[in-house]
């Protein structure tokens, strides 16, 4: 008799643990679901090859379900994928097929890496995420698009990680896939001269975000 107690107890422990992949998914969606709103500033720093492009300081602004908008003095070079567009994907559990295909440590965190597959056409080919399954956080993100090749996006959390809103984000964009229109070819800032080509693909977008109010009304977009 205790050793069939012990063996339900067992499986009960496995069941709770083994979430399918979807399942694992859609938890983080389901806490980015309580986000109905927010505004930030926002401190942006570029890397970018080829590109002359100063720090700026802009304000952010987000209405559920993916209206996202930064407002900026000048111009800003950013992946035209707003942050929350693979949300729309993974908001639809029909919409994709998900694997969990390995583990990994992220900022020293355990995060499960699993592949979504969307079932439609759709910009995003591929989403690759790393999910920290214990706090629903997706650490990182690899979307491979039609549009503008593969963007890779790291969230580090630090003073809003119950809301599950980043402190930084930092992207890594294939240069050589982005369609940059020839005036910000030229020179983005006007003052400095075009770097010269150090022949690197790949440029990051570092995004510092500070002041959040989250669930107020916004009306900026």
């Amino acid at each position: 008799m205790k050793y069939y107690l012990g063996f339900i107890l067992l499986c009960i422990a496995f069941s709770v643990d083994a979430q399918s992949p979807k399942q694992i998914v859609h938890s983080c969606v389901k806490k980015f679901e309580l986000i109905n709103s927010y505004k930030a500033k926002v401190h942006l720093d570029f890397d970018l090859p080829d590109i002359n492009m100063k720090s700026r300081d802009a304000k952010v602004y987000y209405k559920k379900p993916n209206k996202f908008k930064i407002k900026s003095q000048g111009i800003l070079f950013l992946p035209k994928q707003n942050p929350y567009e693979s949300f729309d994907l993974l908001r639809d559990t029909n919409a994709y097929t998900a694997v969990l295909v390995n583990e990994e440590i992220v900022q020293q965190k355990k995060c499960k890496i699993i592949l979504v597959v969307p079932t439609k056409q759709e910009d995003i080919i591929l989403c690759k995420l790393w999910i920290e399954d214990r706090n629903q956080l997706i650490y990182k993100i690899q979307l491979t698009t039609k549009s503008n090749g593969t963007i890779l996006a790291d969230y580090y959390y630090g003073s809003y990680i119950k809301s599950g809103l980043p402190d930084k984000t930092i992207y890594e964009i294939e240069m050589n896939k982005f369609k940059i229109p020839k005036a910000l070819a030229v020179d983005l800032n006007g003052k400095k001269k075009v770097k010269k080509s150090t022949g690197a693909n790949t440029g990051t977008i570092q995004m510092l975000f500070t002041e959040y109010q989250i669930n107020i009304p916004v009306t900026e977009i």
